[in-house]
């Protein structure tokens, strides 16, 4: 069930406590940091969830401007992959702590790493 919420709602990322996993909540927490563990499920922050293939084409595509433009803005991410901008920009906290990105001085542009 959390893996097909997640794939379901693509860049527009969820919390566990919006997927019914029909278990109890510490029980889903198990089975998310296991999940996260076998490389299954992505945590972008402390509480939104995706799947691998979602962050493999951000990564993707973030390097792909980067090579071209020298930086990615919130903005041109969102417009990119169609999403908001709240969840652009935790995607650009994302490629952050993956070492694709950096901050480049203001909150809405990174340079690569």
């Amino acid at each position: 069930a959390l893996i097909k919420a997640l794939d379901a709602a693509g860049f527009e990322f969820l919390k566990l406590s919006d997927i019914s996993t029909g278990v109890t909540p510490a029980h889903a927490e198990d089975i998310l940091q296991l999940l996260a563990a076998e490389g299954k499920v992505v945590l972008l922050s402390e509480d939104l969830l995706t799947l691998p293939k979602y962050t493999d084409v951000v990564i993707a595509k973030a390097k792909e401007v980067l090579a071209a433009e020298g930086k990615i803005t919130i903005a041109g991410l969102r417009d990119m992959i169609g999403t908001s901008r709240k969840n652009a920009k935790t995607l650009l906290e994302y490629l952050d702590s993956v070492k694709v990105t950096r901050r480049n001085g203001t909150e809405s542009e990174r340079v690569a790493y």
